[in-house]
């Protein structure tokens, strides 16, 4: 009985052991080859002369500027210098998606209406051609700059946009919250 129950275990594991190394046919079509590179240096940031972080004060409008939705208004530009950059193709500010209405793209009004705040406003951010920059996604509008001997400059402009008719005058305070982005 030992001695049969012994066999038929080794039976099963040479089973086991032969279906192991049988496998299905399958066909190569290709290789794709992931390449990347992980720099272990970074620009150093002055936004419009103030340091990494910066205030950036928005000319006073009328509200009478921003009666229709998608009206905009106050375009004030500010420019990141980047110095001791890493030798790549480009450097941009990614935009994160702290204070962006995921709907239109723009950064909210962080100030509520009770307290004062501007009624159906966003701050919209804009290359410096004018092209209005989804911050839900930095697309093509945001653009890299080429690092010329380790320094680069963009510039942006921060504007008021009326998102749902007619702004209400108030206050408007957001923050808008990047990352040095290479290419």
């Amino acid at each position: 009985m030992i001695a049969l129950e012994e066999n038929m275990n080794k039976s099963i594991l040479s089973a086991v052991i032969a279906i192991g190394y049988i496998s299905p046919a399958f066909a190569v079509d290709g290789t794709i080859t992931i390449n990347g590179s992980v720099n272990n240096t970074s620009c150093n940031v002055v936004v419009d002369g103030q340091g990494t972080d910066a205030n950036i004060k928005l000319e006073t409008v009328s509200e009478n500027l921003l009666i229709n939705t998608g009206d905009i208004a106050g375009a004030r530009p500010f420019t990141l210098d980047m110095v001791a950059c890493p030798q790549v193709e480009g450097v941009r500010a990614k935009f994160e998606q702290d204070n962006v209405s995921p709907t239109e793209g723009n950064l909210v009004n962080l100030t509520p209406v009770e307290v004062g705040g501007a009624a159906k406003v966003q701050v919209q951010i804009t290359n410096a051609l004018g092209n209005a920059i989804d911050l839900t996604a930095n697309g093509d509008a945001n653009l890299y700059v080429p690092i010329e001997n380790g320094n680069a400059s963009v510039t942006y402009q921060a504007q008021y946009f009326a998102y749902d008719g007619q702004v209400s005058a108030g206050h408007v305070y957001t923050a808008l919250v990047y990352t040095i982005d290479y290419r």
